[in-house]
């Protein structure tokens, strides 16, 4: 076991020296540091590796702000660690500005609490105004409120501020038909 951990650690630390020189591979890093958890022998040691492989990913968010692409790839990387909504609210907790605020919001609008998604919505984008997936969020959760006239300046913003935005797109045209205004 020892020989492992050994052998574990310095390919931790060569991987860090390597893909912490790299921007585009600070989401690959993560996807390491996911495996690295999920081959752990103890809690203590999979929470420590998972809560890396989110640092990972946020990185890698931050740096990938114009890479809708590459944002998706690592949207759906936190989609599959957001299983422990606590892990997620207690990131949250610790970060407002975190870009998996937008994670942790749908998770409480899939579950019907949408007072919960609205503040978390209005606290992370207070700490990043330029999260459009936050928007996108914000404006299904005034949809889900019935506030449609909210909702579509939400949408516009995101459309606007993310061209490549295509659900939100496509949400906009719908309710822009159900409002019955031109697209």
């Amino acid at each position: 076991k020892k020989k492992w951990e050994d052998a574990k650690g310095e390919y931790e630390h060569y991987l860090g020296e390597i893909y912490g020189k790299d921007i585009d591979a600070l989401g690959e890093l993560g996807e390491i540091y996911s495996h690295l958890a999920q081959l752990s022998d103890t809690e203590k040691k999979k929470d420590e590796y998972y809560n890396k492989a989110i640092r990972q990913f946020e990185k890698s968010l931050d740096h990938q702000k114009q890479n809708p692409f590459h944002q998706i790839r690592i949207a759906e990387n936190l989609i599959k660690l957001k299983k422990d909504k606590k892990a997620l609210e207690s990131r949250f907790a610790d970060n407002f500005g975190s870009p998996l605020f937008p994670i942790l919001a749908d998770m409480y609008l899939a579950e019907g609490d949408l007072s919960r998604a609205r503040k978390v919505c209005e606290v992370g984008l207070e700490h990043d105004l330029t999260n459009t997936d936050g928007k996108f969020v914000l404006a299904r959760v005034a949809i889900a409120e019935e506030k449609f006239s909210a909702a579509e300046k939400l949408l516009k913003r995101v459309v606007d501020e993310n061209h490549s935005h295509f659900n939100a797109l496509r949400m906009l045209i719908k309710l822009e038909f159900q409002l019955k205004r031109s697209p």
